[in-house]
């Protein structure tokens, strides 16, 4: 009786190294994804974003800060701050070399997920609007510099609107 009980458990033993074996790679495969280029959006839709914008640039994220609240109806509302170094400005006045960003999500409003730049990049392109702070898109604002069409990162330099 005490040989089977040994037979099980190191057979238990093995089958939950497996399943933690298995869990791991998955994590690693899910966190270097790039959730933005599971969307890809069109040359023509990225123009019309770059139309919209006030300010459009490369960055890279180096702070953020995020906050949640709840508004008088129960609902969730996320914001975030977020700080890039900027690589290259496009589009613009802000000669600077860092430019931060608001970002806004409200429960039963924004029919998108709340977070805001979740991929796992190195460089964003950022289309922002506002006078006196800049603000993103709630729903389309993240995008990856990789996952950018080529032929729109070319023509960028000459949009006209």
């Amino acid at each position: 009786m005490e040989v089977v009980c040994h037979l099980i458990i190191d057979q238990a033993k093995r089958i939950m190294a497996r399943i933690f074996t298995v869990f791991a790679l998955l994590l690693v495969v899910m966190a270097t994804q790039t959730m933005a280029c599971s969307t890809p959006l069109t040359t023509a839709e990225f123009t019309q974003l770059y139309c919209n914008a006030g300010v459009v640039f490369v960055g890279e994220q180096s702070m953020a800060s995020s906050g949640v609240a709840t508004d008088e109806n129960g609902r969730r509302i996320e914001s975030g701050s977020f700080t890039f170094n900027v690589v290259h400005l496009y589009k613009g006045s802000s000669g600077d070399s860092q430019i931060s960003v608001l970002h806004v999500w409200r429960e039963g409003v924004n029919e998108c997920p709340a977070g805001a730049f979740p991929d796992q990049a190195s460089y964003f392109l950022v289309f922002a609007s506002g006078s006196s702070y800049l603000k993103v898109d709630t729903c389309r604002h993240s995008f990856p510099w990789e996952c950018v069409p080529a032929d729109f990162k070319q023509s960028m330099p000459n949009v006209q609107c």
